[in-house]
């Protein structure tokens, strides 16, 4: 277990830029979550290196080490789980199941998973992550042959849902990533 608590304190300020850098200044990024995954490995796990794993199994299938990746990103998801850390499972859970699982899974299985992190994201004021899960969730869906007729209803309540919490960049942002 960790106990430096400068680490610790750097390592949540890095992880509170992940997004920023990955969409920003996207050759940050792997050097942010190297140096997360690196004060992890020698100076023990907190409930914050679940994030790093999954973020450094994003770079993995970034190489095509998609079972890696799908490894160490499940590493990540048990230490969440294992220090109860439910208030980053919207961040944890929108990097497994958005840049890794899909993979190795067909997507609509990332739906549950969806679901669980958004309710996550809500309860503990993840709001950036829960509005990526919402736009995840939404591509999800019609990529897995949802008529678009029938997901209309829940994309406008999605998209009411954002722009309630303010983030209404994310949707932006992300359709750029994807287009």
């Amino acid at each position: 277990t960790m106990r430096d608590s400068r680490i610790k304190a750097a390592d949540r300020i890095i992880q509170s830029v992940y997004s920023a850098a990955y969409l920003g200044r996207p050759r940050l990024f792997p050097f942010l979550v190297y140096r997360h995954v690196r004060h992890s490995l020698e100076h023990g796990n907190e409930d914050y290196s679940g994030g790093a794993y999954a973020a450094f199994g994003v770079m993995l299938s970034a190489t095509a080490r998609f079972g890696d990746a799908m490894q160490l990103g499940e590493i990540g998801l048990g230490l969440l789980r294992s220090c109860n850390a439910d208030r980053l499972k919207a961040g944890a859970f929108m990097t497994y199941y958005s840049f890794i699982f899909p993979w190795k899974n067909h997507i609509r299985d990332t739906l549950p998973y969806y679901r669980e992190g958004l309710d996550a994201g809500l309860a503990y004021g993840e709001f950036e992550y829960a509005s990526y899960i919402m736009t995840f969730d939404s591509l999800a869906r019609l990529h897995s042959g949802i008529a678009l007729t029938d997901l209309q209803a829940e994309l406008e309540r999605y998209g009411a849902k954002i722009q309630s919490l303010g983030q209404e960049q994310i949707g932006r942002a992300s359709c750029r990533e994807r287009v």
